[in-house]
């Protein structure tokens, strides 16, 4: 074959592979939008700020008064916002900009293979198996936590260039700013895996200073300092950023409850990868019987990557000395993930089944096996203390253990790509999941956006301005605001995330703050509302009867069961809780409701305005 026709076959497979990843997380702009209800969530905060200055990364029409920074993800989002400035619809700009990142991983993680030693063919079979691993592939739907975890690739590589080559000038200047830029985009991609990069590269740092003579030195102090400096730098940048130094930390019960548990690392849960699916290997699983949620045994199976990379680490334990450093971060990465509580299939007790699952999802220490000693480091050490959900670290765990088979692959079986190209394919195999359903999830995801862009947005412009001031009540973590407020460019007092709406909250009328809690069957809720709507800076509220976090995932209805007769039938029970304190604001003669089948208007008549209601005291109903 001549040499040119190689180079060719060679970019082919690469990019077919890369277009299969693609695929697999269905982020496909024009056709597939990744990430379910929180791409939705996402893309409100790309909306918002395209309609500001390219340069504003604020999002100033949701958790007003105050301009909301994001808590993660601007390294996604803010891009996307770019697109959608030039003409890009919102879903298919987030998918394209999901599809650049993902692009990204997997250039680094074929090139950790090519590096190493690895035929292109392997690299790229390398870089397969990376990504489809379910605790990256299934963590989409947390929108960019699986682009951080996913980018550990890119991250690792840029860590090991440049420790391993701290001694060679040639190129010093373009390691060091890759490995700044990698600190930089982790901080801002997503918390979780930059601090999985600041832990897994300091055991890069501490083992090559130990094990590699001639390297010593330059660790101590250009390594070192090209090291703190870089992560320092990207933490104060995202504190500034986000006007936050530190969230509020969750109790040792949170950690436990969403911890890795032994049993979910064995065998996959039911309708995560086809294999075992079909098999009838995998279990059913939910959380009326597990701590946490569905998130934690979702996307922990990984036992043949573990068997795999501890057989690399065996071959290579007196041969390559990165292989130690490896598993010491594959180890770290799985002691982390544990959490402060050994889980061996730790289930809640009878009574705690009986109970609503979200009351129940933190797990006492009394349910787990044994301590395991590092309750400390996440409630003392910085970074470690905002890792609540423990099982995530799993991920570091599993690219450790990825990193000791590649260089396996590379150093032991250099001229049997066919052997080693089979057992990466029959991991990658483990791995898929339903791809019918997957992809179907998706265009279905790409689908509801307009879908509320149809039924919601449009609709809402009949009595909302832009500029608006609006509060959508009941108040709470309302994702859907985030896209539906920027759309309209509105004000919305309302945000979808928890960090976010923490953050808000301190920022809210006195009035608003006490709504939040507010019971909408209380007969007091009318007047705290009117009294709310009276002296702030509100020109409209909005009560929706539908679930604002749940209708991102099933628009209109959440959880519930559409009625193909009637598509908003499914509405009838919240609109029924809701429906007395509407018509309770109906009797209000200065106010004018707008009703309609999803959703509730209240503004004040044209011929009343809030000055002359107050002066007069007129708060008496008809």
């Amino acid at each position: 074959m001549s040499e040119k026709k190689y180079l060719a076959l060679n970019v082919l497979t690469f990019i077919l592979g890369l277009f299969f990843i693609i695929f697999l997380y269905g982020s496909i702009p024009f056709l597939a939008t990744p990430g379910n209800g929180s791409a939705i969530w996402a893309t409100g905060f790309s909306v918002s700020f395209s309609n500001n200055s390219i340069f504003d990364v604020y999002a100033k029409n949701i958790g007003v008064p105050f301009p909301a920074s994001i808590a993660f993800g601007l390294a996604n989002t803010w891009p996307a916002a770019i697109l959608i400035k030039w003409g890009f619809y919102p879903p298919d700009a987030y998918a394209a900009m999901t599809a650049f990142w993902l692009a990204i991983s997997f250039l680094f993680s074929y090139k950790i293979g090519r590096e190493f030693g690895a035929s292109h063919w392997l690299s790229v079979l390398g870089a397969i198996l990376w990504l489809s691993m379910p605790i990256v592939l299934t963590s989409i739907g947390f929108a960019m936590l699986a682009l951080g975890m996913a980018l550990l690739s890119f991250y690792f590589w840029t860590a090991l260039k440049l420790f391993l080559n701290i001694n060679d000038n040639s190129l010093l200047f373009m390691r060091i700013f890759l490995y700044f830029a990698a600190a930089v985009i982790a901080v801002f991609m997503d918390g979780y895996t930059f601090v999985m990069f600041a832990a897994g590269a300091t055991i890069i740092w501490g083992f090559l200073l130990f094990s590699f003579n001639d390297l010593r030195k330059r660790l101590l102090s250009a390594g070192l300092f090209i090291h703190i400096i870089s992560l320092l730098t990207a933490y104060f940048m995202y504190i500034l950023y986000e006007r936050v130094s530190q969230y509020p930390v969750d109790p040792m019960d949170f950690f436990r409850g969403w911890a890795l548990d032994l049993s979910f690392i064995l065998l996959p849960s039911k309708d995560i990868t086809w294999f075992f699916d079909s098999l009838g290997l995998s279990i059913h699983r939910n959380d009326s019987l597990y701590f946490g949620d569905a998130s934690v045994w979702e996307s922990t199976f990984c036992i043949p990557i573990i068997l795999s990379g501890l057989f690399s680490w065996w071959r290579l334990r007196n041969q390559a000395k990165l292989a130690s450093c490896f598993l010491l971060i594959a180890v770290f990465g799985f002691y982390m993930a544990l959490g402060p509580s050994l889980k061996i299939n730790s289930v809640k007790s009878i009574a705690m089944q009986q109970e609503d699952p979200n009351l129940s999802r933190t797990m006492p220490a009394e349910y787990g096996v044994v301590s395991t000693g590092n309750a400390w480091l996440s409630q003392y050490l910085p970074g470690f203390k905002s890792m609540r959900a423990s099982y995530r670290w799993t991920a570091l765990g599993v690219f450790g253990f990825w990193l000791l088979l590649m260089l396996l692959i590379a150093t032991q079986f250099p001229k049997r790509d066919f052997l080693m190209s089979s057992l990466l394919i029959i991991l990658i195999f483990f791995n898929i999941p339903h791809l019918k359903e997957n992809i179907q999830i998706s265009v279905a995801t790409r689908q509801r956006f307009f879908e509320i862009d149809r039924d919601l947005v449009a609709n809402l412009k009949k009595t909302l301005n832009p500029h608006d001031y609006v509060a959508f009540l009941p108040i709470g973590n309302d994702f859907i605001i985030n896209y539906v407020a920027s759309k309209l460019n509105i004000y919305s007092y309302n945000i979808g995330g928890d960090k976010n709406m923490e953050q808000g909250y301190n920022y809210w009328p006195d009035e608003l703050k006490k709504l939040r809690f507010s019971d909408f069957s209380n007969q007091n809720t009318t007047s705290d509302i009117v009294s709310f709507f009276l002296n702030t800076k509100t020109d409209a509220i909005v009560i929706p009867y539908f679930h604002t976090i749940m209708a991102t995932n099933h628009w209109p209805c959440g959880a519930e069961k559409k009625i193909e007769s009637s598509p908003w039938q499914c509405l009838y029970k919240r609109k029924q809780e809701l429906l007395p304190v509407v018509e309770s604001l109906k009797k209000y003669p200065f106010l004018n409701v707008y009703d309609t089948d999803i959703f509730a208007v209240i503004r004040l008549k044209p011929e009343f305005n809030k000055e002359k209601i107050n002066r007069l005291g007129n708060h008496v109903k008809e």
